[in-house]
């Protein structure tokens, strides 16, 4: 694209954006001087006044239809230049339209990372100087845009190439939307977040296929790249597969929620998944068969892990979104209990496909739990008699506080016949109301006060029945 057009497209993307979002004393003071814009486009006069007349326009109503202003002249639709920005500023405005993205943090990016230079190269001492700035100035190109050159150099028609392409934009403008690696504490791009993502679907990948490209000292076996190992691990379709699962994921997480009384887990699961990709600080390449010496990565990568094969294949079984969503339970709860055996994430995950238990081992908490629930007699009864097992376990002190493996809520009911959604609630209750979540958390109080089922003396009547 010819640099003059280049930047006149991205004064016209922050001129729509500022008037979409209220800001057009700001636009006018930082990028108009005396009523005209900073940027002249001095092709022609031509094009230099209508520049000026859409600036004008747009601040007003970035909706008004150009050509039906009185002072467009017939000769502007000939003309190659004005056609041209007609056409950005219309494809600009579809683009912010369909996109959904946070516009006024969007415009705050673009005028902030934004940088035009203009260098005469016909004048020896600019040349020289454009050759320097280009090759050692700036950020490194990312390594999911090297990624990208090297599977689509394995396409050979254009026209593939151009539809992964766009493919490969809309999975970035995922992963900008995603940012956030806590709220309120965003990436400045998308970069970070879809590293992290690459880099775990291709641990992911070489897990589950026993391959060994990447070593655990941080090299390829025979020494290749980063980009050519990873290259070499991915494909274009499997990325997409991973990205369509968490976008079902976005997309059905409110329907879901609806369906239970309490739900708050699913939106706190999501977050600490994109957050350890934007994060991007995990080695996804350790040996995991080594949990204790690798804790919190292999610990990560039971959640991560557990999550996206479990969505993928899921999926791919046809299951509805309720199921697949009651599926993330185990792994979420794995996650605070800190679970590290991601050598065992193929057969939980398989495990939970075919039986609908993670672990299958009779005594299990996730066994009697899951055992449980089947027995109640309506599905609307076993929504609400879950909602208030995921309320107790979500209690700070259940959640984060066991130091004995995956137990979070046996040490205080018994799943036998005599359990009923009353004693939950009550259970629930009277639990909240003796330990508030905020009080102060002693995880050896805690353990001591519940090593048998239920029965302690501080609790009310009603918690003891």
């Amino acid at each position: 694209m010819d640099s003059n057009v280049l930047r006149v497209s991205g004064y016209l993307l922050l001129l729509t954006l500022a008037s979409r979002c209220g800001l057009e004393q700001a636009f006018r003071k930082h990028y108009c001087h005396a009523g005209q814009p900073k940027l002249d486009y001095r092709v022609r006069d031509a094009t230099s006044y209508f520049l000026g007349q859409v600036v004008e326009i747009v601040l007003r109503n970035p909706e008004m239809k150009i050509e039906d202003q009185a002072w467009y002249l017939d000769s502007y639709s000939e003309d190659t230049s004005i056609r041209t920005m007609l056409d950005n500023l219309n494809s600009i405005f579809a683009w912010i339209e369909e996109s959904e993205l946070p516009e006024p943090q969007f415009f705050d990016y673009i005028q902030n990372q934004t940088e035009f230079w203009y260098f005469d190269t016909n004048i020896s001492a600019q040349g020289e100087n454009l050759y320097i700035y280009l090759n050692a100035r700036g950020e490194q190109v990312q390594s999911n845009e090297n990624l990208k050159a090297e599977l689509l150099s394995k396409l050979e028609a254009d026209s593939e190439k151009n539809k992964w392409g766009e493919k490969w934009e809309h999975w970035q403008d995922v992963f900008w939307r995603k940012r956030k690696i806590r709220p309120g504490q965003p990436n400045s791009n998308a970069d970070e977040g879809f590293n992290g993502f690459l880099l775990c679907i291709a641990s992911l990948k070489q897990y589950l296929s026993g391959d060994q490209y990447f070593s655990t000292a941080g090299k390829s076996t025979d020494g290749q790249p980063l980009t050519s190992v990873l290259s070499n691990i991915l494909n274009l379709d499997e990325i997409g597969k991973y990205i369509r699962a968490l976008e079902y994921l976005d997309e059905h997480k409110e329907p879901f929620q609806a369906l239970y009384p309490y739900s708050g887990w699913v939106e706190k699961c999501l977050t600490e998944l994109w957050s350890i990709w934007n994060r991007n600080s995990t080695n996804w390449f350790i040996d995991y068969s080594k949990p204790d010496v690798y804790s919190t990565q292999t610990n990560q990568m039971v959640f991560t892990w557990g999550i996206l094969h479990w969505a993928v294949l899921a999926l791919e079984r046809g299951l509805d979104f309720e199921q697949l969503y009651r599926g993330l339970r185990p792994f979420y709860l794995r996650f605070h209990n800190n679970v590290r055996a991601a050598s065992q994430v193929k057969d939980s995950v398989l495990n939970l496909l075919d039986t609908g238990f993670i672990n299958k081992e009779d005594v299990s908490e996730e066994c009697q739990r899951e055992r449980w629930l089947r027995s109640a007699a309506d599905i609307e009864g076993r929504r609400k008699a879950e909602s208030v097992l995921w309320e107790i376990e979500d209690h700070q002190w259940n959640l984060d506080g066991s130091d004995v493996g995956a137990i979070n809520i046996t040490h205080l009911v018994e799943f036998d016949s005599h359990l009923s959604l009353e004693k939950l609630k009550a259970v629930r209750d009277a639990f909240w109301k003796c330990f508030p979540s905020s009080a102060v958390f002693n995880p050896v109080v805690q353990m001591t006060a519940f090593k048998q089922p239920v029965y302690c003396a501080q609790f009310p009547a009603a918690f003891q029945d």
